[in-house]
């Protein structure tokens, strides 16, 4: 697998989710995956929006003012997010209880408020939303005291880190799934 970035310049997001805010994503996704796969790329866009490649799986994400793509050649995704403060009435809404018990498992391991550790598992669902194996829990697999933060589902793996990026005062958390084949 291999994983590249662009980040968007000054202004930082792509506008909209116009024509024009597609073509600047879709512009910012292929100069990506050029990256990840060293050498030029034709990406075709399927009617769901998951960009494709021929000779390799490829996936995208654009947000906190960066594009980050995966490519490889087994089942995988990415997602990158701001992290934000919510209520827990937000989190709720957007996580359900079951996930919000896995943002507070990953907030005892690893010492991160409810805003970083509930944009991991919010990631990772968009990772695994991304690639349709939706019968299978999130869970916490393993908060390492690197700052790596696994999830689970099934034998599906979501590796999760926590940066800062310049120009930005939230912190960004970045997602990649790799798994094999239920």
């Amino acid at each position: 697998m291999r994983v590249a970035h662009r980040h968007h310049g000054q202004s930082g997001e792509i506008a909209g989710g116009d024509a024009a805010g597609t073509t600047a994503r879709r512009k910012q996704t292929k100069l990506a995956a050029a990256r990840a796969l060293g050498r030029p790329v034709r990406l075709q866009y399927r009617p769901d929006g998951k960009p494709e490649v021929e000779g390799a799986e490829v996936s995208a994400s654009h947000g906190a003012g960066v594009t980050l793509v995966v490519t490889g050649t087994s089942r995988l995704a990415c997602d990158v997010e701001a992290a934000a403060d919510r209520s827990e009435e937000d989190w709720a809404g957007l996580l359900g209880a079951d996930l919000v018990a896995v943002r507070d498992q990953v907030a005892a391991g690893t010492g991160e408020g409810a805003a970083v550790a509930g944009t991991r598992v919010w990631a990772a669902l968009e990772c695994v939303r991304k690639t349709g194996a939706l019968d299978q829990a999130l869970a916490l697999h393993q908060a390492r005291p690197d700052g790596w933060v696994l999830l689970s589902a099934g034998s599906t793996r979501v590796a999760t880190w926590t940066t800062s990026l310049a120009g930005r005062s939230e912190p960004v958390v970045f997602a990649v799934l790799h798994g094999t084949e239920e």
